[in-house]
């Protein structure tokens, strides 16, 4: 009986990646590619590494220099209005989403409702090699 194969397509590496940013004379876009900042054995560790990582980033972020609109960089599905309610914490303005500058010390939690209202600000990234 034949031994069976190991899959040589499963991922050995997870790489947590910095991606790289680009100033246009009006915002901070995101570009294709980026910096590998650290790499793990398992896709676990390398998702913490990277929420660790976004959150320090995001600490006194305005996040509107990343975005002509709110909708390139809050979750599919929400409104402005939408990530004002969501976190009060934040103190976030209603008007220009330009001006939104998010707190230095926030709690576990409310970093995740941070982190899950802006999921299209990526800022890193995990590769699979």
């Amino acid at each position: 009986m034949p031994k069976a194969s190991k899959n040589k397509t499963a991922p050995e590496h997870f790489i947590v990646m910095e991606m790289a940013t680009e100033y246009n004379d009006e915002i901070e876009q995101i570009q294709d590619g980026g910096t590998p900042v650290k790499v793990f054995a398992n896709r676990e560790d390398a998702e913490k590494d990277m929420r660790q990582r976004l959150i320090e980033r995001l600490k006194g972020l305005q996040v509107g220099c990343y975005a002509y609109d709110a909708n390139d960089i809050i979750s599919p599905r929400m409104s402005e209005e939408d990530v004002v309610a969501k976190l009060p914490f934040c103190d976030l303005s209603e008007g220009d989403f330009n001006e939104w500058t998010l707190p230095e010390k926030l709690t576990d939690e409310q970093w995740d409702l941070v982190i899950s209202c802006f999921s299209r600000l990526e800022l890193f990234s995990i590769v699979e090699v």
